[in-house]
């Protein structure tokens, strides 16, 4: 395990002294490896994720190094390994990891053909991710005698101390669930007709109409508020539709016609309340099919429709009247 390292980091370096069958002697050093932070805190929770990051690091003992080999050992019974991950280390090319029962080769390199080796007394080799899977204290460690630092001479070899090196304490706590924050529900302001909430539209009855007349639709829903003549509205598209009658929860329009239309289109139906609140409606439907007929016996029917949406206008009117009326006579009581 130590001279593969030496001879891969040696060999991505391009020294080339692999490929001529020369193995470098391993020398004793002074390097060390070890973890941060050297405490770490992690929680276990049935059901979450659980898990948690430590960071390899190496202390290259003022001396240039290409590669680090480390063998990371952990209690299986506390940690489960999870991924090492390089980056934003300066050993940036990751080796396939070999693994066994509470062990883990994590190996970090310079990039081929780097001139710049890794001098420093604090340097990330690779950030790891462990998962818990159960409450207590535990250890994260490094096997020196598996491992090694290679040098940047590869006469030097591995540079790792077979005596330093530090291993990272794991406390696992009990985790918790989150109490959701509650949202806080606003208070609606009342408007005219006692409507404190916004309208809405369920259905429309009917749902479609021939494009060349005009046509009755009742539009069912609730909190359409009471009506007021100026500031109470229906649209369909863009077009003003005609009131006939209008309660909290169900409004009867005339549809205007559209025979310019060409074909089939489906329009929006909007409905605005006194108070500016709206409710859509997706949608009403103008169809292009013949009326039940287009001879004179068919006139009887288009004179009806125009006497029932007098009617409803009529109708309208009436009530608008009688609540004026009553008003009054409020007043004058």
């Amino acid at each position: 395990m130590k001279k593969q390292i030496v001879q891969l980091a040696n060999l991505l370096a391009g020294t080339g002294l692999v490929l001529a069958g020369f193995v470098p002697a391993l020398a004793a050093g002074n390097a060390t490896i070890f973890f941060s932070p050297a405490a770490k805190s992690a929680t276990f929770l049935s059901g979450a994720a659980n898990t948690f990051t430590i960071d390899l690091m190496v202390n290259t003992a003022s001396q240039p190094v290409v590669g680090v080999d480390a063998v990371v050992t952990f209690d299986t019974t506390y940690l489960e390994f999870v991924s090492a991950n390089n980056a934003g280390s300066l050993f940036t090319v990751p080796i396939v990891l070999a693994q066994g029962a509470g062990r883990q080769l994590v190996t970090g390199l310079v990039a081929p053909g780097t001139s710049t080796a890794v001098n420093s007394a604090n340097a990330k080799v690779s950030t790891l991710t462990f998962k818990t899977l159960k409450t207590g204290s535990t250890t994260v460690g490094v096997d020196q005698a598996q491992s090694n630092v290679a040098h940047q001479d590869p006469a030097q070899g591995d540079i790792l101390s077979v005596t330093g090196g530090g291993s990272a304490a794991i406390t696992i706590t009990a985790g918790t669930t989150p109490t959701p924050t509650p949202t806080p529900t606003p208070t609606p302001t009342p408007i005219p007709g006692g409507t404190t909430t916004d309208p809405y539209i369920t259905s429309l009855v009917p749902l479609s109409g021939n494009k060349t007349v005009t046509q009755q639709v009742t539009i069912y829903g609730g909190n359409f508020g009471s009506y007021q003549p100026d500031a109470s509205k229906v649209y369909v598209g863009v077009k003003l539709a005609i009131i006939l009658d209008w309660t909290d929860s169900i409004i009867l329009m005339q549809v205007p016609a559209e025979p310019d239309l060409v074909g089939r289109s489906t329009r929006s139906v909007k409905v605005v309340r006194a108070d500016g609140a709206e409710a859509s409606f997706y949608g009403y439907t103008y169809t292009s099919g013949a009326l039940p007929g287009s001879g004179p016996e068919d006139w009887p029917w288009v004179g009806a429709s125009l006497v029932l949406a007098a009617l409803g206008l009529s109708w309208l009117t009436y009530r608008k009247l009688a609540a004026a009326e009553a008003a009054t006579d409020l007043d004058l009581n």
